[in-house]
């Protein structure tokens, strides 16, 4: 009696578990954004653009990947209008380095010295200083500073989100457009950790 009370409680427990982690993946918070794309000398490849509410104090995109090659510098700029604070941070070095892998190195917003398939992780943090409360579209974008190319686009989304839905498509839609031959035209860039965002490509 006993062993069939506990099977009971740990099948309900399963269950429950089970459905709480199910409509967890259901939701989309307006204040965070998850993404993930591959870094290529031809333009790179976003999986899903970053979805993000309006009306929000702050807001931080989490986005994750690899580099298809080695690259000795990687720019990422949050582009867009009308312009906005961000601040970006690397996962990776961590803060202690046991020495058993070789990290890339992250300076004024550029990933140095990655080597090929290595996988990177980056917390974008934005802080509008107005209330963004329409719709607007901005882009982080990844630049290879030896050639000034574009090697990775992610769109992110400024909208009135429906915050839980069962179909993937509303909370994670396909990317439009992929890859991008867009040029640095200001190779300068602050030194300062938080920066403003800048249309600073020549379509």
């Amino acid at each position: 009696m006993e062993k069939n009370k506990f099977i009971l409680k740990s099948c309900l427990s399963i269950i429950v578990v089970v459905l709480l982690f199910i409509t967890k993946s259901m939701y989309t918070s307006p204040s965070f954004s998850h993404v993930g794309g591959v870094i290529t000398k031809n333009g790179g490849t976003a999986k899903y653009p970053a979805l993000l509410g309006l009306d929000e104090d702050k807001y931080v995109i989490y986005a994750s990947g690899k580099v298809e090659s080695a690259f000795e510098g990687i720019k990422i700029v949050l582009e867009g209008e009308p312009e906005i604070d961000y601040n970006i941070k690397s996962y990776y070095p961590p803060a202690i380095d046991l020495g058993y892998h070789k990290f890339y190195e992250f300076e004024n917003n550029t990933i140095k010295n990655i080597s090929a398939r290595e996988r990177f992780t980056l917390i974008v943090s934005i802080n509008p200083k107005v209330r963004i409360d329409k719709e607007s579209k901005y882009y982080l974008k990844f630049y290879d500073l030896d050639s000034d190319s574009t090697v990775l686009t992610i769109p992110i989304l400024f909208k009135e989100l429906i915050n839980f839905h069962i179909s993937k498509k509303v909370r994670r839609p396909e990317v439009e457009t992929r890859g991008s031959k867009n040029k640095i035209i200001n190779s300068k860039h602050s030194k300062n950790q938080t920066n403003s965002s800048k249309n600073c490509c020549e379509k």
